[in-house]
């Protein structure tokens, strides 16, 4: 069995494609949404009868920090309340969507409880077609960054981690070449929509050598104007 666990947040451009090309690959998901417009991103997952629990970042206990890795906790203790932990879950991001069917890969790995795989990140090319969508994103940073997207049994988030999407207590990690493509950078439209409205440069504060006041205070400037071109 594979259970999903899905982060949302303001991708309604993207999410109704990437869910007819990963639902199918999971017996269940749960979704953990911080879109201003919650309810298109429910209307868009209600389609798909795998889905059995939805929560909006609003209502996330208090000791929970909304943007940060470990909010990926309170999805695995509704996962294993329902089904358990031995199996296999599966981070499911509305931006991506695996090459080889995630059970084929687990199945390469038997001794394994947790699974890395090569995230490429793909962007657009302008000029841009509204009418085809993600299918034109052709241009990526291959091979892509290790990053775990499969673990199973007894382990846990700490619901302040961040940078780092591996729970506490994976052990055993298999290495797999099985890509999955990662589609943050979409229309030039999207882009800019996106920079003025979610991205928090505060989360890196802690990131040694990455950001610090100053750096943040320029990306705020360069954010201003990213807010004005994103009105035009």
């Amino acid at each position: 069995m594979i259970v999903g666990l899905l982060t949302v947040k303001e991708e309604h451009d993207i999410l109704g494609w990437t869910l007819e090309r990963m639902a199918p690959h999971v017996e269940a998901f749960y979704v953990l949404d911080g879109s201003r417009e919650w309810e298109r991103t429910l209307d868009v997952c209600r389609q798909h009868p795998q889905m059995h629990g939805f929560t909006r970042d609003d209502d996330l206990p208090a000791s929970y920090e909304a943007g940060r890795d470990g909010i990926r906790q309170h999805l695995l203790e509704q996962a294993t309340a329902d089904y358990g932990a031995d199996h296999w879950f599966l981070l499911m991001h509305a931006d991506e969507v695996w090459t080889v069917p995630p059970r084929s890969v687990a199945d390469n790995h038997p001794d394994a409880d947790g699974i890395v795989v090569p995230v490429a990140c793909y962007f657009p090319r302008e000029p841009w077609d509204d009418s085809r969508g993600p299918e034109q994103l052709t241009w990526h940073l291959a091979p892509g960054w290790p990053e775990l997207r499969m673990f199973r049994g007894d382990v846990a988030y700490d619901p302040h981690q961040h940078f780092d999407v591996t729970p506490r207590g994976v052990s055993r990690l298999g290495y797999d070449y099985a890509r999955v493509n990662h589609y943050p950078f979409r229309s030039p439209q999207q882009n800019r929509a996106r920079a003025a409205a979610t991205w928090d440069p505060d989360n890196y504060r802690a990131v040694p050598d990455v950001w610090d006041d100053r750096q943040i205070e320029r990306f705020r400037a360069g954010r201003r104007c990213w807010e004005v071109l994103a009105c035009d």
